[in-house]
């Protein structure tokens, strides 16, 4: 639930329903995400941020109205996940983006991360024991990297010795002791 203990649902269709007082409200969304929604992160602001999969990262606020916040043709979205300083890190078709909250719900694209994989990232977690984010990707296993300022570090594959880099992870979670599921 979010911090209001509202809970937010994405859709195959690109649907988003709002549960709030055991009322569920429907998003007016159509023209915006018209494709499943795969990742949603509270915005703080009683809002969310959204990943529609062919349409891009979608904002919807307070009062339900939808805004597309970023897109790039050709590229689909499945996940994202936000900084302690409030940037995102989405997960894409062709890798990393790294945006940070622009004006009137809009994100701007800080870039920088096509060092960490140009493969297709489909779910990311961050560490509870350091700033580590880990890149469940198509063709190249889980990658784990640091974001200092806008550039990635400390980029490595778990499990390369083990054989595992070659993985097509489709999602993974971080249980509440620090382990990886």
């Amino acid at each position: 639930p979010a911090p209001d203990s509202s809970i937010w649902f994405g859709h195959n269709e690109g649907g988003i329903t709002h549960l709030v007082h055991g009322t569920f409200l429907k998003v007016r969304s159509a023209g915006v995400a018209s494709s499943t929604i795969n990742a949603i992160v509270d915005d703080h602001r009683h809002g969310i941020w959204a990943i529609a999969q062919n349409n891009g990262v979608v904002h919807i606020d307070a009062n339900g109205n939808a805004r597309l916040a970023a897109t790039m043709d050709g590229v689909l979205w499945y996940a994202l996940l936000e900084l302690a300083d409030g940037r995102l890190v989405a997960g894409a078709s062709d890798g990393l983006h790294l945006f940070k909250p622009g004006m009137r719900d809009t994100l701007i694209a800080v870039g920088g991360l096509e060092q960490v994989t140009h493969a297709s990232v489909r779910c990311l977690v961050r560490s509870v024991s350091d700033d580590r984010i880990l890149a469940g990707t198509e063709d190249e296993g889980i990658l784990s990297f640091l974001i200092e300022g806008d550039r990635p570090s400390a980029i490595a594959t778990l499990g390369e010795q083990d054989r595992l880099a070659d993985l097509h992870v489709q999602d993974m979670a971080m249980g509440e002791r620090g382990q990886l599921i």
